[in-house]
């Protein structure tokens, strides 16, 4: 029964997805830019119960992102980043792209990220999340990661922590203040990986 409920909302997931995309393919694409639309599994991580997927959409307009999660702690804030990666060849160990190819090297990661959406799981212990990047491009050989992070209970008394909890990846590795202040409170709970290697 809730193989079904989840197989249908991804469906419903899916059809919106396409919409998207059929709503611009009247619409004449530059030679350089690359289109797709994948479905993916939810790949948990650290013995996580969380399960789901995700939908990639890259058309003329840009990407439309959404990831389903289920199983979820109720109460418990989360996090979903937009992690991309222009060239894999170019990661840390070529085309096996890790966390670490956000930071390292310093100077010039091979990755880069930015915060997708975020929520609070209810009862059902579901979240839908979504993002449109308008004019956002891929390439040939690259990759995006939408990566699931949990943050604890979301705080109800405290609205500058609930803020860094919907807000922040809450890693000072990542980048303290901004990314984090003092111990870590953000933990990967899994992802939905994207590799793209070629362009319809």
């Amino acid at each position: 029964m809730i193989r079904t409920h989840q197989s249908k909302r991804l469906a419903a997931i899916a059809a919106l997805l396409a919409s998207v995309m059929t709503a611009s393919s009247s619409k004449l694409m530059a030679a350089n830019q690359c289109r797709t639309s994948q479905i993916q599994p939810f790949a948990p991580q650290n013995g996580s119960p969380v399960s789901g997927a995700g939908v990639l959409a890259v058309n003329k307009n840009g990407a439309n992102v959404l990831m389903q999660a289920d199983n979820l702690i109720p109460g418990v804030a989360y996090t979903v980043w937009f992690a991309y990666v222009d060239k894999r060849a170019n990661c840390l160990t070529p085309n096996q792209c890790v966390p670490a190819d956000l930071f390292m090297p310093a100077d010039n990661p091979a990755g880069v990220f930015g915060r997708m959406d975020a929520g609070v799981a209810g009862p059902d212990g579901e979240l839908t999340f979504h993002a449109i990047l308008r004019d956002f491009e891929v390439s040939p050989g690259s990759a995006v990661h939408l990566i699931l992070f949990t943050h604890g209970p979301v705080s109800t008394t405290d609205l500058q922590e609930r803020a860094r909890q919907l807000l922040t990846p809450e890693n000072p590795v990542l980048g303290a203040p901004g990314l984090g202040v003092g111990t870590e409170k953000g933990f990967l709970v899994g992802f939905v990986k994207f590799d793209i290697d070629s362009c319809k």
